[in-house]
């Protein structure tokens, strides 16, 4: 029991890790415009709209690769046997997904997509982990 949770809090950390650095390369290469109140929805809800369509694929890039490795992660320490830690880990990550696409307005078809991406690839994770046993 220990195990799987470890399992599940290492995948999260692995993939939270991966997004974070996705996403500051993503602001590296789409820089938003300076804004002075992150509090401010119509500011955010105008630079969002602002943003190329790239940075947001560049994004969701992160979200898949994040979860797969988080999944991945959690299926090795867990000991390959249970999908559980990782679809645990990758619903984890969507939850903090959700809360990001709450707290600033982004486009439709992103939202739509993004929601979609968290828990297959934490699936895809664990089935290519599985059949390295």
């Amino acid at each position: 029991m220990l195990r799987r949770f470890l399992s599940v809090l290492a995948g999260v950390a692995v993939a939270m890790a991966i997004i974070s650095l996705l996403e500051f390369g993503s602001e590296k290469l789409y820089p938003p415009p300076s804004i002075k109140d992150y509090n401010n929805a119509q500011a955010l809800e105008r630079i969002m709209s602002q943003m190329p369509v790239k940075a947001f694929l560049w994004l969701l890039v992160g979200y898949a690769l994040g979860s797969f490795a988080g999944g991945a992660t959690a299926t090795a320490i867990s000991g390959r046997q249970m999908s559980a830690p990782a679809l645990i880990t990758g619903g984890i990550v969507m939850i903090g997904g959700i809360m990001d696409l709450v707290q600033i307005p982004h486009p439709l078809w992103f939202v739509i997509v993004s929601l979609f991406m968290y828990i297959p690839f934490a699936a895809l994770g664990y089935f290519v982990m599985k059949k390295k046993t």
